[in-house]
This record gives structure tokens, C-alpha cells and sequence, in this order.
């Protein structure tokens, strides 16, 4: 969100965003959010994000959320978005989401070609799956996130890689190495959170959809977090079984925060959309 864009104030509340800029609801954000569901029943924009308006708000149920109302999922419910009818190579989506189960269940349905699921595995991880046409995608996420309590999630997909996230901690897949010449292009046609059969089971706030698409990428060299890929090698053969236990700890605490490091150059206002 940038507040500070805003150019219209009428007794505190923002009507009017500068250049560059969108307004959804009373807040200013970068012309590169292509979806904010604000998710609160009292919401001003909210009827121009689904599909049927107002008609489709009134059959919601909301309960309290992270920043006023969250919409209710209860495991059977689909809200249909509103067709973007656009092609989107790039994007990332965050929402925040307060878990009821962590049984398997869908999350995100994109013009009946992508799906993203998750399912929790065991008390210390997650299981997201990204589905593409035929191909199926794990990842495993280390923080889990926790029933009963708001999770922030996250994913991205840019550059045919896609980082699937919780609560900051982040696991990367590439689709090169399974398929070539994937078509990774989404119309946004026809697309929904939740599922008539394993859906959502829990409460949803503030999601947004991001087109990642229109920003180029720093270019990257041969490297692995600064280090020639030859000289990792070197370093990993050299250095002995015993010393790659005793840095283990410390060389993960170093790739968590490159790793945040490298998604925040990949990615667009990233500690605005994904705090």
C-alpha cells in the first residue's frame, strides 16, 4: 500500500491516487495490483472483484479479521473472481488466512488449468502442490502454518520458477527442469478461491494479485549467493563431511535471508505486498 500516493483526501479517507497508481477502497496501491479483496463486508470495492457484484457479496459470511472483516470458507464454498481476461505470465498472490483444519484442500483455481493446494504434513511442515495442465509440483515448506491463528501466504510465480510461501519462510521450484516449453500464460477467464469438494476451510483477508510480468529481473551471472558455481563445488569437496556439519546451522540461517534478499529484488514493491 502507498497512503502516501494518495492526492484526494476527504475527512481522512483517500478518493483519489497519483499517477502510477489504483485505488481500491480507500487505500492507494501500485498499478501492478491487479486484485484487492479487501474482504470486509463493508467494503466500497470488494463488488468489483467478484464475479456478480453485490449479489455474490450478499451471500458471503464475514466474521472477524486481521484488519476488520474476513470472509468465511467453510470447506464447500467457491467464490468466482471476476474475469481479468488478460494474459499473465508472471504474478504472485498474498493473502492472509486463518486455517480451521489443515486437511487437503484448494485454495486457488486458475482457468481450469492451475490449481494450488496445500495440506499439512506433519507438526513441523506443509505441503503446497501446484498443479499446471497435467504436471503436479511439491513443495515443502518448513514453517507451518498454524490452525487456529492468521497466517500470511504467498505465492510467486516469475521466470518459470514459482516460490510458494508462509509466514516469510519461502521453498522455490523451478518448471524448466520438468518440462520444456511449458506455457506458464494465464487468462484469468475464469478463476476462484476455494472448492465445492476440499476447499478452504477457514477464514480469508486482504488478497491480492499482483502482476509480476510488466518488471525485468537484475541479471544474475553463474552464481550461488555470490559464489562462482565452480568455486561451491570446490568449497564442498574440500571442506570435509565434518565441516559441512558444523556449518549446516549457520549456512541455513544465511540462505534464509538471501533468500529473502533474492525474492525482494525478483519481485515488485515486495515488502509492500508481502510483509
Amino acid at each position: 500500500m502507498f497512503q502516501d500516493s494518495c492526492t484526494l483526501c476527504v475527512e481522512g479517507v483517500c478518493k483519489g491516487c497519483g499517477d502510477g497508481f489504483v485505488l481500491y477502497g480507500a487505500r492507494c496501491f501500485n498499478d501492478s495490483v491487479l486484485v484487492y479483496l479487501e474482504c470486509d463486508e463493508k467494503s466500497s470495492s470488494d463488488e468489483n472483484m467478484v464475479d456478480g457484484g453485490l449479489s455474490t457479496l450478499f451471500t458471503l459470511t464475514y466474521d472477524e479479521g486481521v484488519s476488520g472483516d474476513s470472509i468465511v470458507f467453510n470447506g464447500q464454498d467457491t467464490l468466482k473472481m471476476k474475469p481479468l481476461n488478460r494474459d499473465i505470465t508472471d504474478f504472485s498472490i498474498s493473502a492472509y488466512f486463518y486455517p480451521k483444519s489443515m486437511n487437503q484442500a484448494t485454495f486457488l483455481t486458475i482457468d481450469d488449468r492451475f490449481y494450488f493446494a496445500y495440506k499439512s504434513v506433519d507438526d513441523s511442515s506443509f505441503q503446497v502442490t501446484v498443479k499446471i495442465d497435467d504436471l503436479e509440483f511439491n513443495c515443502y515448506v518448513a514453517v507451518p502454518m498454524k490452525i487456529g491463528e492468521w497466517n500470511k501466504i504467498q505465492v510467486i510465480v516469475k521466470d518459470s520458477i514459482i516460490w510458494t510461501g508462509a509466514n516469510g519462510f519461502f521453498h522455490m521450484r523451478a518448471f524448466e527442469t520438468y518440462q520444456q516449453g511449458l506455457d506458464l500464460t494465464m487468462h484469468f477467464k475464469t478463476w476462484s478461491l476455494g472448492a465445492e469438494y476440499n476447499g478452504i476451510d477457514g477464514y480469508l483477508d486482504e488478497f491480492i494479485l499482483v502482476d509480476e510480468g510488466t518488471y525485468t529481473t537484475t541479471e544474475e551471472d553463474d552464481t550461488l549467493y555470490g559464489f562462482e558455481t565452480w568455486q561451491v563445488a570446490v568449497i564442498g569437496v574440500g571442506a570435509g563431511i565434518v565441516f559441512l556439519a558444523l556449518v549446516a546451522g549457520l549456512a541455513f540461517g544465511i540462505y534464509k535471508y538471501t533468500h529473502r534478499l533474492k525474492l525482494k529484488e525478483e519481485v515488485h514493491d515486495f515488502d509492500t505486498n508481502f510483509k
